[in-house]
Formats: structure tokens, sequence, C-alpha cells
């Protein structure tokens, strides 16, 4: 998980989405993403946003702009891109589970500052989850909170000029060697606080192209 290279050309997400039917696997099935919470047993928990399943404690709510945030307290879990969280947490609703935000090549970074605002916001910590490009768990927080530990049976992570660059092992559907994600980082190796070892993804940032996207 370093610069390396002849390696295969990187693809952007704008590639995917314009030549998605060309890159389609068709003998593996576009099927939504499932989501896992990282504390065991799980709650029930709400997932804000499109491209997961729901299931027995997963509830997904596509139209998170008209969401009672009322009704999650004391029972329910929120998991969402980190823009939406920031976004909700204009509303303030104290929930007794930490947030999961999710980051990645189609949701960005998660900063300190985000992280200041959703505890102001909810009274809870919050776990970071870095998705693919179809919402796959490439990447998760650990309780250290130091860094997103990967998932090596799930993706490579290497770099380019900077910028962070995956292959996702999870996303048959559409099969893409070297993703950008648009964003910087540094890619770790050793003993994890949590007592799990292997790589970790620390320090991501947008990279510059990334920011002016936004703005």
């Amino acid at each position: 998980m370093s610069e390396l290279e002849e390696l295969p050309p990187v693809v952007t997400l704008r590639d995917l989405h314009e030549s998605g039917e060309a890159l389609r696997n068709r003998l593996a099935l576009a099927e939504p993403a499932e989501f896992r919470y990282p504390i065991q047993p799980s709650p029930r928990c709400a997932v804000l946003g499109s491209g997961f399943r729901g299931g027995a404690k997963t509830a997904v709510v596509a139209n998170w702009q008209e969401i009672d945030l009322s009704s999650f307290a004391d029972t329910t879990a929120l998991a969402a891109p980190v823009s939406v969280l920031c976004r909700l947490a204009e509303r303030r609703c104290e929930l007794l589970y930490p947030v999961v935000a999710f980051t990645g090549p189609c949701y960005g970074t998660l900063s300190e500052s985000d992280r200041e605002c959703i505890w102001r916001a909810f009274g809870v910590p919050v776990y970071e989850q870095f998705l693919g490009a179809r919402n796959e768990l490439l990447a998760e927080e650990c309780d250290a909170h130091d860094g997103l530990h990967v998932r090596h049976d799930r993706a490579w992570f290497d770099t380019r000029g900077g910028e962070l660059v995956v292959t996702s092992f999870a996303n048959l559907a559409w099969p893409v060697l070297r993703l950008a994600t648009g964003l910087r980082g540094t890619i770790e190796r050793g003993l994890c606080a949590c007592g799990r070892s292997g790589f970790k993804l620390r320090e991501l940032t947008p990279m510059p192209q990334t920011l002016a996207a936004i703005a």
C-alpha cells in the first residue's frame, strides 16, 4: 500500500458514472450495500440515504430532509454521510448511541470540526466508515479513534501524486481497479491501541480539486 510504478491507470468517479454500463460485470448482481453498526449488539439504526438495504435493526431513510430526529432519541442510532450529519446538527437531538459518519470518494472526509459539531448536536461520539463507490465498507474506525482500519479482504489502497487510490474487492458489479478517491491521506502499518494490526488510513483531507468542486 504505497506509491508504485507500472500500475493500471486510475479511474475517476466521472469515468465510472459516464461509462458505468461498459464497466459493469453482468455476472454479478448490483445489490444494495449491507450496513454494519460498529458496536455489537447493534441498536436500531436509521441509515440516511440510498444504496443500502434495510434489515431487522436497519431502517433506510432516503428522504432524510423530512426526518423527525425526536423519534430516534434514546432508542436509535444514526448513520449518514458527513454532510448530512452536519446539516441535521442544526436540529440538535441527544442520542444514546454513537453516530456513524460515512466518508470516501462519494462522501468526502470527516474533520475535527465536523466531529465537534456532531458531538455538540447529538451528545455522542462518531465512528467513521470509509465506503466505496457502491457504499461497500472498505475501512473503519475502531474504539481508539486513531485512523481507519483497512479491511484487507475488501480493499487495496495505494497513492498517485499524493491522492489515495482504492481497488475494491467487494464491489463485484463494477470491478474497477484503482479508483481515484479525491482525497489525500497516509497509509500506515502497525499495531493499533485496540489490538488490531495491519494497514490504517490516516490524516484524510480533500484534494484541492475536490474542494474546488464542492465550492
